[in-house]
């Protein structure tokens, strides 16, 4: 099997974990609930908060909406991702090295 193969496999079971996890109705279900209002998914950003604190709540809703995509991602499209990130990781230059 390929490299894009084992990638796509590997993020099929992941996904597959993630919908067991949090299906609805399942006390996992309540976590997703509880993972969305501790991201603040849904909310506007607040005026008056930090820097810091604006940093973390956007970094908080990328870790949500990372397992809310990988729910709902058919085969073809989990793929996708995987060769963007493939693509990009292999044209980003390393950190630390010299240029």
């Amino acid at each position: 099997m390929s490299l894009i193969g084992r990638a796509v496999q590997t993020m099929g079971l992941r996904q597959r974990s993630y919908q067991g996890l949090f299906a609805e109705g399942s006390p996992g279900h309540h976590v997703m609930v509880e993972l969305a209002l501790y991201a603040r998914a849904y909310d506007a950003d607040q005026d008056g908060i930090s820097r810091d604190q604006l940093m973390t709540m956007h970094g908080r809703r990328q870790m949500f909406f990372h397992i809310v995509n990988h729910l709902k991602l058919s085969p073809n499209e989990l793929e996708g991702v995987y060769l963007s990130i493939a693509s990009r990781a292999t044209t980003r230059p390393r950190q630390g090295a010299e240029e």
